[in-house]
């Protein structure tokens, strides 16, 4: 595979964020709007037990703080990667 065809791949995995699930997993984001980031950690919450639900993503931040993301959502998204295998899993 080529540098090119690498990139492009990467780039086919970002979905729209409306296809993102929504039943509190993790997944990667892509928050154009937040402080230049070029990707976060996120989780859907739909603060059903909220008196006036109001629908947000939760982003971990980089210094750890989790942010709500209401008026300022990420535009696409994509899974979490598979963990690396370890140096001892790999012998086996």
């Amino acid at each position: 595979m080529t540098d090119e065809e690498f990139k492009t791949a990467e780039q086919a995995a970002w979905k729209p964020i409306e296809t993102a699930p929504r039943d509190g997993a993790y997944v990667l984001v892509y928050p154009p709007t937040w402080n230049d980031m070029t990707c976060s950690i996120a989780q859907f919450d739909d603060a059903r037990y909220a008196k006036n639900p109001r629908p947000f993503w939760r982003r971990i931040d980089d210094n750890n703080s989790t942010t709500r993301s209401r008026d300022n959502p990420p535009t696409h998204w994509r899974p979490m990667p598979a963990p690396p295998i370890l140096l001892e899993e790999s012998k086996t």
